[in-house]
Parts: C-alpha cells; structure tokens; sequence
C-alpha cells in the first residue's frame, strides 16, 4: 500500500486525501460485523472418543498479534429440549484473524449415552455466540480393570512376557443390557488422548455373554507417555433384519427397526506413565494341594491360596468366578452337579500381577426322604403276618434298635406273638452313600381269641 505523508501546518489536496482515507478506514472498522462459527470433526462420538472442535469468525485483533479468548461448554439436551447437564466452561485463545481450535473428551456417563449434545462458543471480547450439536452413541464400553498411572516397562530382552490383565465391558446403551459376540480390540499408542495412530500390541477380542472381554495385554519396552485405547469398530444394521436381530434390548420385537439397529463404534482412552520407577518384583500366587472334591458333594469347598509381594506392595486380589475369597484360600458352596472355573489374580502397587487358575467339578446331590407308615393298631382274631411300607427310593435300607422283623422287597414284615406294641426304627443310606435318612413308626397288635362257651354238668 502506498503511503501519504501530511505535514503539519499546510492544507493542500494531499491534506484532505489523507483526511478522507482515515475517515473511510475509521468507517470501515466501526462498521465491520463477525459471523463467528463453530463445528465439530464428526457428528456422533462414543464415550471416551475426543471431539476436535474448530471455530472461526471471532475477533481479530489490531494490529494482527493474536485474537480474542473463546469460551465453550457442552449441555446435555433431552428429548424435550431441555438441558439435563453442562460440561465445562474451558477456554481456547483465537489466532490474529478470529480462528480457533480446542477439543473435549466425551464423558463415561450413562445418562448422555445415545444423546444429543450442544456445544456454545462464546467470544468473551466481541460477545459473540456459535453453536453447534452433535451425538453420543447408543453403546457403552467401559474399563472394568483398575489401571495404574505408571507401570513398568516390558522386558526388552523378552518382549511380551511381561503382561497387563485388562477387561472391558459392551452395553447397548438405551437399555444398559450386553452385547455378546462382538470384537472388541485392545492396542497402545504413543503419546496422549488426542493421538490415535501407530497401534501396538493389537490384541482382539469377544465379548462373552454377559458382555465382557479380558486380555493379557503385552505392555511396551520403551518408557515414555503412553495411551491405552479399547475400541469396538461398530456394526451396520443387518440388512435384511433377522429374528432375533442383533439388538441386545429387543432382539424378537416385531417390528425390524426395534430388533435391528445401527451400533455405534465406542472407545477408551486411559493415559499411562510406562518409567522404571514403577519397576518391582511381581507378587507370587500359591495354590494348595488341589485334590478332586469328595464323591459326595459337601456343602462347602474350600481351596487354599496365598499370595505375597517381595516388595510388601500388594495392592489385592480379585476372584474371576464364583466363591469367595477368604482368610488363607477359596470358599464355595456347590449346588450339585456343576463345574467352576475359577481365576484368581492379585496386583501389586507397580501394577504387575500374577495369575491362579482352576476348576472344580461337583456331583450331583442325591436326596433321600425314608418313607414308613404313622403308628398304628392292628386288630386280629389270631397273630397273622403283616407287611407295611418301609423304605427309601434310591437307598437300602436296615431295621435298627433291635426293631423286631425283617425289610423284604421295602416293606417291613412281622408275625406278633400276641397282643403286643413293637417299635420299629430304619435306617437308608443313598446308593451313591451320600445322603442317609431314618425314620421310626409304632405298632400296637389288639389279638382277640376265639370265644369259648363253658357249660356246667348235666344234671340228674
């Protein structure tokens, strides 16, 4: 641009050029309106996914040095329209010709799964207002293992062996129920949340039926600042909708677009510190002598364990199946007829672990009930034998208590004597010799003899 130079004093037309220049210029600055923007890199993110948010049109600055400050915030919108939550406020700095750029991670909250959100950037300078919605998805992953913020790096010499048990968790989101059978991959990247590149260590994985994935996840030689993500990739609507679909909340619903649906693609994000600071002895887990559990199902099994750190670091054990974990081992009370599996895994405070593993496998419980007759009177004209029942289904039985009579075919067979009471007592033990009953019963004999008649000598 061309430049004029007024001196002082002197009216000429350059004098009133550069009049008229400065009052355009003053217009032109005065008169000049912003028409500040916001958007947001996708449309629809899963919780734990970071939202890349850029915004222009807000106030330069003059001269061109840097711009105004820009705030945002996040609420939460319900179907009505209302606000149900507010993220934020946080601040991002526009560049010298009204830009920006920031970021928000999207919350693990149950209540925004499936939502929509909007998103308001203020100018705090100019007072100038954008917005902007997007969505969260209609599945929920989620971190169930506890993870250190610094860990130890893996062994150099053998990459791999040292390991990081992780399970993760998938919901349908709208009904909080599990989605079973879908891959869910576990995987490193170097750097932080806003980094998603350079995978290591993919390990992939399904979920089982009540929704959960596990893995030993093999963790990094190199020390630094690391994230570990958890990803499920999504799943287009089924096309055509089968019965069941692949719904998790209204798989046999008679319309299609209920039992088949569009899920979402979720992630997590956890940053993690790997430093040799963090490096310790892993602690050791002791299983007792493992012996086959009694032919006779007891009513409660119990396994010795312990564990121990060199370091006096244990942070805990957490049991993977069914039982309890109690003072020096396992405690479980079977039903009868199942098998267990059981995984024990006890951390230390550096985050290593070490892993029990077994199984139990129970028979089934055979019960008995004796069954005898309630005490009763038996009248006869002469001692005849009788028979009534006395047994047990599945068991043999004895007389004991010197009970007179014997057991034939399950029934208990006597001959009084005469008028007479016996008391009877059994005993039945279960063919697998597992379970016994006994019982006892009264029986009173009324023996009434023939009459006789007596008649006096005849007489003269």
């Amino acid at each position: 641009m061309r430049h004029i130079a007024c001196r002082p004093g002197y009216v000429s037309r350059g004098l009133r050029l550069c009049t008229n220049l400065a009052t355009f210029f003053a217009f032109i600055c005065t008169s000049t309106t912003f028409a500040a923007s916001v958007a947001t890199d996708r449309l629809d993110y899963p919780p734990g996914d970071t939202v890349w948010i850029t915004g222009t049109g807000f106030k330069p600055s003059v001269p061109l040095t840097t711009g105004e400050f820009v705030e945002m915030s996040v609420r939460h919108i319900t179907k009505s329209g209302l606000s149900a939550g507010e993220y934020g406020p946080w601040t991002a700095h526009a560049d010298p010709k009204g830009n920006f750029a920031s970021f928000w991670v999207v919350p693990y909250n149950d209540s925004i799964v499936g939502a929509t959100l909007e998103l308001t950037a203020t100018g705090l300078t100019s007072g100038l207002v954008a917005t902007t919605q997007f969505t969260d998805a209609n599945v929920l992953l989620t971190l169930t293992t506890v993870i250190p913020d610094t860990i130890c790096p893996g062994d150099t010499a053998a990459p791999g062996s040292d390991s990081l048990y992780l399970c993760a968790r998938l919901l349908q989101g709208n009904c909080g129920l599990p989605l079973a059978g879908r891959p869910i991959r576990f995987y490193w990247n170097a750097g932080n949340c806003g980094v998603d590149n350079d995978a290591e260590g993919e390990d992939t994985v399904m979920t089982d039926a009540n929704g959960y994935a596990c893995t030993d996840m093999a963790i990094p030689d190199a020390s630094g600042s690391w994230v570990l993500r958890v990803k499920f990739d999504g799943e287009d609507k089924p096309n055509p909708c089968p019965t069941p679909g692949n719904s998790a909340c209204d798989p046999n619903d008679s319309n299609a677009s209920k039992r088949c649906v569009t899920l979402s693609n979720s992630n997590i994000c956890e940053s993690i510190v790997i430093d040799t600071v963090a490096c310790c002895t892993a602690p050791l887990c002791s299983l007792g002598t493992l012996t086959s559990p009694a032919a006779c199902t007891p009513d409660s099994d119990f396994v010795s364990f312990t564990s121990s750190d060199p370091d006096d670091g244990l942070a805990g054990c957490v049991l993977y199946g069914p039982g309890e974990l109690v003072a020096g081992g396992w405690l479980y009370e079977p039903v009868g007829g199942e098998t267990v599996n059981v995984r024990i895994v006890c951390t230390n405070l550096c985050g290593d672990s070490c892993v029990t593993e077994f199984s139990r496998s129970y028979n089934p419980r055979v019960q008995i009930t004796c069954l005898t007759p309630n005490d009763t009177t038996i009248v006869q004209c002469d001692p005849t034998e009788v028979s009534l029942p006395a047994s047990a289904i599945g068991a043999t039985c004895a007389l004991t208590n010197n009970s007179p009579g014997s057991l034939v075919n399950g029934n208990w067979v006597y001959t009084p004597s005469g008028d007479e009471t016996v008391n009877v007592s059994i005993r039945c033990i279960s063919t697998d010799f597992c379970d016994t009953c006994t019982a006892s019963f009264r029986v009173t004999f009324d023996v009434n003899a023939k009459p006789s008649i007596t008649c006096p000598p005849n007489l003269a």
